[in-house]
C-alpha cells in the first residue's frame, strides 16, 4: 500500500492520467460458464487447461504488449494483481499511471494482442479487455486497497459479497491464497517503476550517509521516510553495489552480496555485520557440569518464576532457560548413572 500511495503521488506531480484495466483468457480456459447466479453450467468450450495454463496465457499476452510499449518508448507504471473467477481461472486487475494520450495507445495496443486468439468468440470483445478511467482527483490507492485485501486475508471487507468469484470476499481469502499457492500463481506485481530492492537496501543505510542535496541521499531520506513517491523522484540513476566474488561452503560460486547503492561516484554501503552466537554465563556454567543448552529455546511446559540454582546462590532466569537447564541436568544424570553401571560391571569382571 505505501508503493501505490506513492504511486499515485508521482502520477500527481507528473501530471500523469490513472486507468483500471481488465484481463481475461479466452472461453477455452474457463471450466464452467456463467449465469444469472455466476454458477451457469459446464463450458462446452472448455479443453481441460489448468489456471496455471491460463495464467501462462495471460503473461505471455502481458509480455508482447510490453515489448510493443517498449519499442515506442511508452511510459506505462502501475501494479497488477491475478485473481480466480468462480471457476478458478485467473484474470487480471491492473492499475495503470502514465500520460493519458501514451496510456490510450497502450491499452489499444494490448487490447489487441488480447483479441489476436480467438477473438471472434462470442463475448471476446466484450469481456476479454476492459477498461476504466478514474475520475480526477482521485487516487488508486482505495481500489488497489480492495484488491490486496480481497487477495490476502479480507481484512475490512466484511459482509461484501464478490461478484466475480462468489461469496463473501472475507470468507475467500483463504481459498484465494490456497489457489495461488497451488497453482504457482503470482498474485502482485508492480511494473514500470524503479526496482523495489534499491529501496529495501537504501532503508539499510544510516541517515545523513550521502552528500547533501544529490539524487541518492534524497532517494535514502525519502526510503526511509517510507515514501516511495519521493524515491521515484531521485531513483534514476542508481544502482547495485555487488561485493567481491564468493564461494559457498561446498566449493560453488554463489551470488555475489548486494553491499551498497550507487550514483555514479558517489555510494552509500551497508554497514557490515558478522553475527555469532553467545550463551553467556548459563552456557559457560552448564558446560563445566556436562551439559549443554538445546538449539531450541521452545519450551512450553514450564511455568514462570522459576530460579536457576548454583554455588553462587539463587538467581532468576527465564522460563525456557530454566527448563533447558533442567533437562540437561536430567540428560547429564542419565549418562553418569549409565557410565557408573558400566564401571561396576567392568569391576565385577576383573575380579571375577
Amino acid at each position: 500500500m505505501v508503493r501505490i500511495r506513492g504511486c499515485d503521488e508521482y502520477a500527481d506531480w507528473q501530471g500523469w492520467g490513472c486507468e483500471f484495466w481488465t484481463l481475461t483468457a479466452p472461453s477455452r480456459f474457463h471450466a464452467q460458464s456463467v449465469g444469472n447466479d455466476l454458477w451457469g453450467g459446464e463450458n462446452p468450450r472448455y479443453d481441460g487447461s489448468t489456471p496455471k495454463d491460463a495464467q501462462h496465457w495471460l503473461s505471455g499476452v502481458w509480455a508482447r504488449a510490453r515489448a510493443a510499449w517498449g519499442r515506442i518508448e511508452l511510459r506505462v507504471a502501475g501494479l497488477r494483481t491475478a485473481e480466480p473467477h468462480h471457476d478458478g481461472t485467473p484474470h487480471w486487475h491492473l492499475i495503470v499511471y502514465g500520460p493519458a494520450a501514451e496510456l490510450r495507445v497502450a491499452r489499444q495496443v494490448l487490447r489487441r494482442y488480447a483479441l489476436k486468439d480467438e477473438g471472434g468468440e462470442p463475448g471476446a470483445r466484450r469481456h476479454r479487455f476492459n477498461y476504466k478511467i478514474a475520475e480526477a482527483g482521485r487516487g488508486a490507492a482505495a481500489y488497489a486497497a480492495m484488491y490486496v485485501s480481497k487477495n490476502i486475508n479480507g481484512e475490512g471487507a466484511a459482509g461484501r459479497e464478490d461478484n466475480e468469484a462468489g461469496g463473501y470476499i472475507s470468507e475467500g481469502a483463504k481459498r484465494v491464497d490456497a489457489w495461488a499457492s497451488h497453482w504457482g500463481i503470482r498474485q502482485f506485481q508492480f511494473f514500470g517503476m524503479p526496482r523495489v530492492g534499491l529501496w529495501r537496501i537504501l532503508r539499510k543505510v544510516e541517515g545523513g550517509a550521502g552528500p547533501a542535496g544529490s539524487n541518492i541521499e534524497r532517494a535514502r531520506a525519502a526510503a526511509d521516510e517510507s515514501n516511495w513517491g519521493g524515491f521515484w523522484r531521485y531513483a534514476g540513476g542508481l544502482d547495485f553495489i555487488k561485493g567481491a566474488a564468493r564461494l559457498t561452503e561446498y566449493g560453488d560460486a554463489a551470488a555475489r552480496a548486494v553491499i551498497g547503492v550507487c550514483e555514479g561516484g558517489r555510494r552509500l554501503l551497508v554497514k557490515a555485520r558478522d553475527w555469532v552466537i553467545y550463551w553467556g554465563w548459563a552456557a559457560k556454567r552448564m558446560r563445566a557440569g556436562g551439559g549443554d543448552l538445546p538449539r531450541s529455546c521452545v519450551n512450553n511446559c514450564t511455568p514462570d518464576g522459576l530460579a536457576a540454582i548454583d554455588q553462587g546462590g539463587v538467581q532468576a532466569v527465564p522460563a525456557w532457560l530454566a527448563g533447558a537447564m533442567r533437562r540437561a541436568k536430567a540428560a547429564a544424570d542419565d549418562w553418569l548413572g549409565l557410565a557408573a553401571t558400566v564401571a561396576e560391571a567392568a569391576g565385577a569382571l576383573e575380579t571375577g
